[in-house]
């Protein structure tokens, strides 16, 4: 069961309390299943995430910059600092360490991140990249780049 959330909804989630109440509040509902296809290259790692239409979907926290593709799809991106944007696949943009964000997809949508790791241990780039909700202490935070490197 996907959860129906309006545009209008979407607009008052600019901040990271409103985005944590959406997480929750979503975490009531039956959860999809999204599997990940993962992608090992020298010095990289990548991931494609495909995502229904009609889907909401609340993002964790990286511990550094990487990029994000949307590969093809369209979907309604809101971040903490209040910025809210329909993206457009093909479309690439810079994540910056320690964004959180809420997005709902208006189509199906093909996301895929890169990460900058030797690793191919999928447990030990998931501790690497993701910051666990026990260490936030804020978002978009310049200092959590490097830290964990």
């Amino acid at each position: 069961m996907n959860v129906t959330v309006t545009i209008g909804q979407m607009q008052k989630l600019p901040t990271m309390e409103r985005i944590q109440a959406l997480q929750a509040e979503v975490a009531k509902y039956p959860q999809l299943t999204l599997e990940p296809e993962h992608f090992f290259a020298p010095g990289m790692y990548g991931r494609r995430l495909d995502i229904p239409a009609g889907s909401v979907v609340v993002g964790k926290v990286h511990r550094h910059d990487h990029l994000v593709m949307l590969m093809q799809g369209k979907a309604e991106i809101a971040t903490p600092d209040g910025q809210r944007v329909t993206v457009k696949g093909p479309s690439v943009w810079v994540s910056k360490a320690g964004t959180k964000r809420a997005i709902y997809t208006h189509t199906d949508c093909a996301f895929f991140t890169t990460h900058a790791t030797d690793e191919t241990d999928l447990a030990k780039i998931e501790e690497y990249v993701i910051v666990p909700e026990i260490e936030r202490c804020g978002y978009h935070t310049e200092a959590l780049q490097g830290v964990y490197a």
